[in-house]
């Protein structure tokens, strides 16, 4: 599998691919239209440094994402980051 920074033409296969994971039971119910227009406007908001949005490719196939998210740390130099 290869590793790579998301992009907008991932968004409806990334749909796909959290409803097929079955793991989220607030998307139990959405529609992959419905999600696919939410997660557009996540993954604009998710283009600032404050946020990094991987996903892994196997050939043409979507079988994994990361997503982190960076804030502030009082007590470091640098940002602190959650996935």
């Amino acid at each position: 599998p290869t590793v790579r920074q998301a992009t907008p033409d991932d968004v409806p296969a990334l749909a796909a691919f959290l409803l097929k994971l079955g793991l989220f039971g607030s998307l139990e119910h959405v529609s992959p239209e419905m999600l696919t227009r939410d997660l557009e406007g996540k993954l604009g908001a998710a283009s600032s440094p404050n946020h990094t949005l991987l996903i892994a490719m196997d050939e043409n196939e979507m079988v994994g994402y990361a997503a982190a998210h960076w804030l502030p740390a009082l007590f470091q130099l640098g940002p602190d980051g959650y996935v």
